[in-house]
């Protein structure tokens, strides 16, 4: 009994010196640390777009109230207009009709301007999605990576580390990709 219980403690101090073995643990470390850093840029991302969606959806609502303010002015325009025809345009009814049609114009150049402000926030939106893609398929790739390392590592397979191998270099390029596409700055509130 002491003799399998000295065998055994000596395989254990001692393991085997398996190169297939240090290569999985070190890729495994190495894939497992790009993914980690690839997933808080992620979620960084992920944050951006909800918070610029926000921004697209502002623009979109400032749009409409400014569309309703612009119809309304005008027709303040088309009545006072109609009231003056009647009742004879005095130089006050002549004041109100040009403040109207003031505020009319007003309103019409703030709903272009918002109009293309919510296109700008869509642009980046759509950016900010594409970059968040490439990183979620990476982050799939990582996972397959250490799926064959593991099964690797059990079945003493060359060639499942290999897949592995190539599965976990490319997640790192598409996590890459996604790092260094650019990005529109965020339009200015106007």
């Amino acid at each position: 009994m002491d003799e399998v219980l000295d065998e055994l403690q000596e395989q254990v101090q001692e393991p085997p010196r398996d190169w297939l073995n240090r290569a999985i643990a070190m890729t495994l470390a190495i894939f497992a640390a790009i993914m980690t850093l690839a997933k808080i840029v992620d979620d960084n991302i992920v944050q951006e777009i909800i918070a610029d969606n926000q921004q697209w959806v502002d623009a979109w609502l400032w749009y409409q109230a400014s569309s309703v303010k612009e119809h309304l002015f005008e027709l303040q325009v088309d009545q006072v207009r109609l009231w003056a025809e009647r009742n004879g345009a005095t130089a006050q009814w002549r004041a109100r009709l040009n403040a109207y049609a003031h505020q009319s114009a007003k309103y019409r150049q703030r709903k272009a301007q918002t109009q293309r402000w919510a296109q700008q926030w869509r642009k980046r939106l759509e950016v900010l999605n594409a970059k968040d893609d490439w990183f979620d398929r990476g982050d799939a790739l990582f996972g397959m990576s250490f799926s064959f390392l593991a099964v690797s590592a059990l079945t003493r397979r060359k060639w499942l580390y290999g897949v592995a191998v190539l599965l976990g270099v490319t997640a790192t390029a598409m996590a890459a990709y996604g790092w260094w596409l650019p990005v529109p700055p965020a339009p200015p509130m106007s």
